[in-house]
């Protein structure tokens, strides 16, 4: 939705968007993949071609968005960290997450 702010005496007009809670979802995104379902060398050139690749893996039925091939850009409370997933023939070193910073607290 996008909405007009109309301009008081002495400001310029501009355009404000906003944005709805389902737009972050987009229907278009492809179904996450299942690592134990394909090969490692399939999960690594998918996620080369594609920059990003949302994986199922293991016991944690949510998926998990991998980066690569470079280390991504994370938000300031993450850090990125490289992650292995089972694919069908064998463990395999994919690509970056961007996990939880942990911090010591008391």
């Amino acid at each position: 939705m996008i909405v007009p702010a109309f301009p008081s005496h002495g400001e310029t007009g501009q355009v404000v968007a906003q944005v709805s809670p389902g737009a972050a979802y987009r229907s278009q995104d492809p179904a996450p993949v299942v690592a134990e379902t394909v090969s490692c060398k399939q999960l690594k050139d998918s996620l080369k071609s594609a920059g990003t690749l949302d994986i199922v893996s293991g016991q944690n039925r949510a998926p998990e968005t991998f980066y690569g091939p470079e280390v991504p850009q994370c938000q300031f409370w993450q850090r990125p960290q490289y992650m292995y997933v089972s694919a069908n023939d064998g463990a395999c070193g994919l690509g970056y997450i961007c996990a939880q910073r942990v911090t010591g607290g008391r």
